[in-house]
Protein backbone atom coordinates (compact mmCIF):
# COMPACT_ATOMS: atom_id res chain seq x y z
CA UNK A 1 0.00 0.00 0.00
CA UNK A 2 1.69 3.24 -1.21
CA UNK A 3 0.11 6.64 -0.08
CA UNK A 4 0.09 10.45 -1.16
CA UNK A 5 -1.40 13.51 -1.93
CA UNK A 6 -4.46 13.42 -3.35
CA UNK A 7 -6.36 17.00 -4.74
CA UNK A 8 -9.19 18.18 -7.03
CA UNK A 9 -7.26 18.26 -10.00
CA UNK A 10 -6.05 14.58 -9.64
CA UNK A 11 -9.44 13.83 -8.89
CA UNK A 12 -10.59 15.73 -12.30
CA UNK A 13 -7.83 14.30 -14.51
CA UNK A 14 -9.32 10.50 -13.72
CA UNK A 15 -12.70 11.10 -14.89
CA UNK A 16 -11.13 12.05 -18.36
CA UNK A 17 -8.22 10.32 -19.17
CA UNK A 18 -9.57 6.75 -19.45
CA UNK A 19 -6.52 5.29 -21.58
CA UNK A 20 -3.76 2.89 -20.21
CA UNK A 21 -1.28 5.00 -21.95
CA UNK A 22 -1.90 8.31 -20.20
CA UNK A 23 -0.43 8.93 -17.37
CA UNK A 24 -0.75 12.00 -14.36
CA UNK A 25 2.23 14.51 -15.17
CA UNK A 26 4.24 16.52 -12.69
CA UNK A 27 2.78 20.01 -12.52
CA UNK A 28 5.02 21.18 -9.83
CA UNK A 29 1.73 21.14 -7.36
CA UNK A 30 2.26 22.64 -3.90
CA UNK A 31 1.57 19.53 -1.72
CA UNK A 32 1.56 19.66 2.51
CA UNK A 33 4.14 17.30 4.17
CA UNK A 34 1.15 14.29 4.77
CA UNK A 35 -0.98 12.03 2.62
CA UNK A 36 -4.74 11.59 2.64
CA UNK A 37 -5.20 8.24 0.04
CA UNK A 38 -4.38 5.30 -0.14
CA UNK A 39 -3.38 3.21 -3.69
CA UNK A 40 -1.78 -0.30 -4.57
CA UNK A 41 1.36 0.43 -6.92
CA UNK A 42 1.13 -2.76 -9.77
CA UNK A 43 4.09 -1.72 -11.64
CA UNK A 44 6.69 1.35 -13.48
CA UNK A 45 7.50 2.44 -17.00
CA UNK A 46 11.10 4.36 -17.29
CA UNK A 47 10.74 6.17 -19.97
CA UNK A 48 13.31 9.54 -20.51
CA UNK A 49 11.15 11.45 -22.26
CA UNK A 50 8.98 12.10 -19.44
CA UNK A 51 10.56 14.63 -17.31
CA UNK A 52 10.70 12.53 -14.05
CA UNK A 53 11.57 9.55 -15.95
CA UNK A 54 8.80 7.45 -16.17
CA UNK A 55 5.49 6.70 -14.38
CA UNK A 56 4.14 4.32 -11.67
CA UNK A 57 1.34 2.11 -12.49
CA UNK A 58 -1.05 1.97 -9.38
CA UNK A 59 -4.81 0.29 -8.78
CA UNK A 60 -7.44 2.55 -6.72
CA UNK A 61 -10.38 1.85 -5.07
CA UNK A 62 -12.75 4.47 -6.88
CA UNK A 63 -14.18 1.76 -9.29
CA UNK A 64 -13.83 0.99 -12.90
CA UNK A 65 -15.37 4.25 -13.61
CA UNK A 66 -12.65 6.06 -13.07
CA UNK A 67 -9.21 6.25 -14.81
CA UNK A 68 -8.87 3.19 -16.93
CA UNK A 69 -10.96 0.97 -15.14
CA UNK A 70 -9.80 1.45 -11.90
CA UNK A 71 -6.18 1.91 -12.56
CA UNK A 72 -3.96 5.20 -13.29
CA UNK A 73 -0.96 6.22 -14.61
CA UNK A 74 1.31 8.38 -12.49
CA UNK A 75 4.57 10.43 -12.84
CA UNK A 76 7.45 9.64 -10.76
CA UNK A 77 7.79 12.18 -7.51
CA UNK A 78 4.14 13.21 -8.27
CA UNK A 79 2.02 14.24 -4.98
CA UNK A 80 4.20 12.72 -2.64
CA UNK A 81 3.40 9.76 -3.66
CA UNK A 82 5.76 6.81 -2.15
CA UNK A 83 6.71 9.09 0.82
CA UNK A 84 4.66 6.95 2.97
CA UNK A 85 4.35 3.10 1.96
CA UNK A 86 3.60 -0.38 3.88
CA UNK A 87 4.02 -3.99 2.28
CA UNK A 88 3.59 -7.29 3.26
CA UNK A 89 6.05 -10.33 2.45
CA UNK A 90 4.33 -13.24 1.36
CA UNK A 91 5.60 -16.96 1.18
CA UNK A 92 3.96 -18.57 -1.45
CA UNK A 93 4.75 -22.08 0.63
CA UNK A 94 2.81 -21.13 3.35
CA UNK A 95 -0.55 -21.45 2.51
CA UNK A 96 -2.34 -24.24 0.69
CA UNK A 97 -4.57 -22.43 -2.38
CA UNK A 98 -7.13 -24.67 -3.48
CA UNK A 99 -7.54 -25.58 -7.28
CA UNK A 100 -9.55 -23.59 -9.45
CA UNK A 101 -11.87 -24.21 -12.66
CA UNK A 102 -10.66 -22.89 -15.27
CA UNK A 103 -13.67 -23.64 -17.83
CA UNK A 104 -16.80 -25.12 -18.31
CA UNK A 105 -17.70 -25.81 -21.84
CA UNK A 106 -21.17 -27.16 -23.05
CA UNK A 107 -24.59 -26.26 -24.06
CA UNK A 108 -26.40 -23.61 -21.94
CA UNK A 109 -29.79 -24.17 -22.95
CA UNK A 110 -31.44 -27.45 -24.07
CA UNK A 111 -34.74 -30.03 -24.61
CA UNK A 112 -35.97 -31.84 -21.09
CA UNK A 113 -35.07 -35.61 -21.23
CA UNK A 114 -32.13 -35.30 -23.43
CA UNK A 115 -28.44 -35.96 -22.22
CA UNK A 116 -25.53 -33.11 -22.46
CA UNK A 117 -21.82 -33.26 -22.05
CA UNK A 118 -20.00 -31.03 -20.04
CA UNK A 119 -16.25 -30.71 -19.90
CA UNK A 120 -14.25 -28.93 -17.22
CA UNK A 121 -10.80 -28.39 -16.03
CA UNK A 122 -9.30 -27.34 -12.49
CA UNK A 123 -5.65 -26.82 -12.09
CA UNK A 124 -4.06 -26.28 -8.91
CA UNK A 125 -1.77 -23.44 -8.37
CA UNK A 126 0.55 -25.06 -5.34
CA UNK A 127 1.28 -28.52 -8.07
CA UNK A 128 -0.59 -31.04 -6.65
CA UNK A 129 -1.19 -33.53 -9.35
CA UNK A 130 -4.19 -34.84 -8.27
CA UNK A 131 -7.73 -32.88 -8.14
CA UNK A 132 -11.35 -33.95 -7.24
CA UNK A 133 -14.97 -32.36 -8.11
CA UNK A 134 -18.23 -31.75 -6.56
CA UNK A 135 -20.55 -31.23 -9.47
CA UNK A 136 -23.90 -29.96 -8.01
CA UNK A 137 -26.29 -30.24 -11.40
CA UNK A 138 -29.31 -28.33 -9.28
CA UNK A 139 -32.13 -30.86 -9.98
CA UNK A 140 -31.57 -32.79 -6.77
CA UNK A 141 -28.49 -35.08 -8.19
CA UNK A 142 -24.92 -34.64 -7.01
CA UNK A 143 -21.93 -36.11 -7.73
CA UNK A 144 -19.65 -35.61 -4.52
CA UNK A 145 -15.75 -35.72 -4.90
CA UNK A 146 -15.15 -37.53 -7.77
CA UNK A 147 -11.84 -38.55 -8.72
CA UNK A 148 -8.45 -38.38 -8.21
CA UNK A 149 -8.13 -36.69 -11.85
CA UNK A 150 -4.98 -35.38 -13.05
CA UNK A 151 -4.89 -31.51 -12.31
CA UNK A 152 -4.92 -29.70 -15.55
CA UNK A 153 -6.77 -32.74 -17.43
CA UNK A 154 -10.22 -31.63 -19.19
CA UNK A 155 -12.61 -34.01 -17.09
CA UNK A 156 -16.21 -34.52 -19.31
CA UNK A 157 -19.86 -35.55 -17.73
CA UNK A 158 -23.09 -36.12 -19.35
CA UNK A 159 -26.47 -35.17 -17.77
CA UNK A 160 -30.30 -34.95 -17.93
CA UNK A 161 -32.38 -32.66 -16.84
CA UNK A 162 -36.06 -34.17 -16.67
CA UNK A 163 -38.16 -31.25 -15.65
CA UNK A 164 -38.58 -27.40 -17.37
CA UNK A 165 -36.08 -24.69 -15.42
CA UNK A 166 -33.10 -22.62 -15.38
CA UNK A 167 -30.73 -25.00 -13.72
CA UNK A 168 -27.37 -23.68 -12.03
CA UNK A 169 -24.68 -25.89 -12.85
CA UNK A 170 -22.02 -25.53 -10.18
CA UNK A 171 -18.89 -26.98 -10.21
CA UNK A 172 -15.57 -27.00 -7.32
CA UNK A 173 -12.71 -28.64 -7.21
CA UNK A 174 -10.47 -29.63 -4.00
CA UNK A 175 -6.96 -31.07 -3.69
CA UNK A 176 -5.61 -34.03 -2.01
CA UNK A 177 -4.82 -31.98 0.79
CA UNK A 178 -8.45 -31.31 0.64
CA UNK A 179 -8.14 -27.55 0.30
CA UNK A 180 -11.32 -26.28 -1.48
CA UNK A 181 -11.48 -23.45 -4.63
CA UNK A 182 -14.93 -21.77 -5.21
CA UNK A 183 -17.17 -22.58 -6.71
CA UNK A 184 -17.56 -22.00 -10.62
CA UNK A 185 -21.17 -21.79 -12.56
CA UNK A 186 -23.09 -21.57 -15.70
CA UNK A 187 -27.07 -21.18 -15.88
CA UNK A 188 -28.74 -23.75 -18.26
CA UNK A 189 -31.61 -23.28 -19.65
CA UNK A 190 -34.22 -26.19 -20.03
CA UNK A 191 -37.93 -25.22 -21.41
CA UNK A 192 -40.41 -28.14 -21.95
CA UNK A 193 -39.66 -30.68 -24.41
CA UNK A 194 -43.42 -31.31 -25.87
CA UNK A 195 -44.28 -34.09 -28.38
CA UNK A 196 -45.74 -32.62 -31.83
CA UNK A 197 -49.15 -33.78 -31.89
CA UNK A 198 -51.75 -33.83 -34.46
CA UNK A 199 -53.65 -31.03 -35.14
CA UNK A 200 -56.92 -32.94 -35.80
CA UNK A 201 -56.33 -34.89 -32.76
CA UNK A 202 -55.67 -31.53 -30.42
CA UNK A 203 -59.18 -29.98 -31.80
CA UNK A 204 -60.80 -32.95 -31.03
CA UNK A 205 -59.28 -33.24 -27.49
CA UNK A 206 -60.01 -29.23 -27.22
CA UNK A 207 -63.43 -29.16 -28.10
CA UNK A 208 -64.39 -32.81 -25.64
CA UNK A 209 -62.39 -30.78 -22.60
CA UNK A 210 -65.20 -28.10 -23.37
CA UNK A 211 -68.28 -29.59 -23.88
CA UNK A 212 -67.82 -33.35 -22.75
CA UNK A 213 -71.23 -34.50 -24.20
CA UNK A 214 -69.45 -34.43 -27.61
CA UNK A 215 -67.76 -37.59 -26.81
CA UNK A 216 -70.67 -39.53 -26.89
CA UNK A 217 -70.83 -38.25 -30.56
CA UNK A 218 -67.37 -39.69 -31.33
CA UNK A 219 -68.40 -42.88 -29.39
CA UNK A 220 -71.26 -43.27 -31.86
CA UNK A 221 -68.52 -43.92 -34.81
Amino acid sequence: MVYFWVTQRFINWGTIHRLPAQYYPDYNEECPHFVNHGIVVVGWKDDPSIGNGGYWICKNSWGQDWGYEGFFNIEYDCLNLGGFLAWVEYDPESFDWGPSITNINGPTSGKSGEEYEYAFTATDADGEADVYYYIDWNDGNKQEWIGPYPSGETISLKHTWENKGTYTLKIKAKDANGMEGNWAQVEIYIPQNKAIQNPYVYLINRLITNWPNLENIFNLY
